[in-house]
């Protein structure tokens, strides 16, 4: 029967899914959504590239905040009952205690009580098990790790035991025992659809992406509605631009019966639909995602989608939005850039590109731009400071090379134009050497 005690407060993204316990909360992961690809303005044959971008390693989920609920058992007792428990069974009195002390917040009195359970019945796993789950649920993992290890110990072949003592390692760092240990779980029990969803986020904490992805899909082959696998999935396509695979794992997630899921993934919806040019559809759930408190996002990917198909009266209005509620969004000033530069507006492309430059000190491309902007606006000496600074940063980008050399010829700075052209001979750019060369020699 003391199964049945177990504490249901343990909250972590390896609870096991296929065979569920009452002592587990479904996972609460927030969602992130993945960098993606800059829109491209069309001002000359060769289009900008996009800004240098850091891809964060994902991280494995966190514990949620959770709450402890009261058995449905307990309000039938007595007080005639709890003495009798309390004369027959100090175990499952002690037990009993330590669920009102958490109902009121008193974690540690709650905690010493399953310490004296412990100490009378070390050899229980279920015991070290609840100690641990107490631990877990007050945000204590370095402090659960220990009646964790002596849970598994004592009981190896609970699956329960094992996922959350791969997880809680995997939190703590300690990548190793997790990798061992998940080795094991996965030759014994390659059913279990939690066992290749926990590797999986083994493989994105290490870096592994190709792993990852190999994990999570045999997680939704053992589950179909394994809608934390299908999450990760569609990050790791979004984060590989596979659009189509990003947006039917996207269905699959809210497919899955879980609303808070669902919930979740509206606004990598709206955006893996923006990706696929499909605006008008991309727009109606962005509106959703708004109403989620997500508008800053909602309204980048919304003018990216407009932006991408060249639709600058759709594309301007979310752009402006975003861009002065959160002035500090480099992607916001940059993709704001763009569409004013489409629509030939240089002065207030320039003031866009100058924001996102100030941003991001390592951004070529808001400089690059904000030097053409320049050269448009017949200031070839202000120009030249900002394509010089983007040739230190992309020094291998004949485009920026070339700019610079047409700014030092309207600045009439020959001999540094002569050596621009020759810097873009050894980059093996002989058309853009040419056109220097002509500037030079007319």
């Amino acid at each position: 029967m003391r199964h049945l005690l177990l504490l249901a407060i343990v909250a972590l993204s390896i609870g096991c899914k296929s065979e569920p316990s009452e002592a587990l909360l479904p996972e609460n992961e927030a969602i992130k959504s993945a960098p993606v690809r800059k829109a491209r303005p069309a001002y000359t044959s060769e289009e900008p590239r996009e800004p240098s971008r850091k891809k964060a390693a994902p991280e494995p989920a966190r514990p949620a905040t959770v709450t402890t609920p009261e058995p449905s058992w307990f309000e039938d007792e007595d007080v005639g009952t709890i003495d009798i428990i309390r004369e027959e069974d100090p175990i499952k009195q002690r037990y009993l205690e330590a669920l009102e002390l958490l109902e009121i917040d008193k974690n540690t009195e709650a905690i010493a009580l399953l310490v004296e359970n412990v100490k009378d019945a070390p050899k229980d796993p279920v015991n070290h098990w609840n100690l641990a789950s107490v631990y877990l649920a007050t945000e204590q993992g370095a402090a659960a790790l220990p009646s964790l290890r002596k849970a598994v110990e004592l009981d190896p072949k609970n699956v329960e035991y094992a996922l959350t003592l791969a997880g809680v390692d995997l939190l703590l760092g300690n990548t190793e025992a997790a990798e061992a240990l998940l080795g094991k779980l996965v030759k014994a029990h390659p059913e279990i659809a939690d066992v290749h969803y926990q590797l999986g986020l083994l493989h994105l904490a290490a870096g592994r992406t190709t792993e990852a992805l190999a994990a999570m899909k045999e997680a939704v082959a053992r589950d179909a509605t394994h809608a934390q696998a299908w999450t990760r999935l569609a990050i790791l396509y979004v984060e590989a631009e596979r659009w189509p695979e990003a947006l039917a794992a996207v269905l699959k997630i809210q497919a899955a019966g879980e609303p808070e899921a669902a919930e979740s993934v509206e606004f990598l919806h709206g955006q893996i639909l923006g990706k696929m040019r499909r605006c008008e559809e991309a727009a109606k759930i962005l509106g959703r995602a708004r109403e989620q408190g997500q508008a800053d996002m909602a309204d980048l990917s919304e003018g990216e989608c407009w932006l991408g198909k060249g639709d600058l009266d759709k594309a301007l209005p979310p752009l402006l939005a975003v861009t002065t509620r959160t002035p500090d969004c480099h992607p916001c000033q940059l993709f704001l850039g763009d569409a004013l530069f489409m629509k030939q507006d240089w002065e207030a492309a320039l003031k866009a590109y100058e924001s996102a430059a100030a941003i991001e000190p390592m951004d070529d491309k808001s400089r690059r731009q904000a030097g053409k902007c320049l050269l448009n606006l017949q200031r070839a000496g202000d120009a030249v400071s900002f394509l010089e600074d983007a040739t230190k940063l992309a020094v291998e980008d004949p485009e920026a090379w070339e700019l610079l050399g047409h700014a030092y010829v309207a600045a009439a700075n020959k001999a540094e134009a002569w050596t621009v052209m020759e810097r873009l001979e050894k980059l093996g750019a002989p058309e853009r050497a040419k056109t220097i060369r002509q500037l030079l020699t007319n």
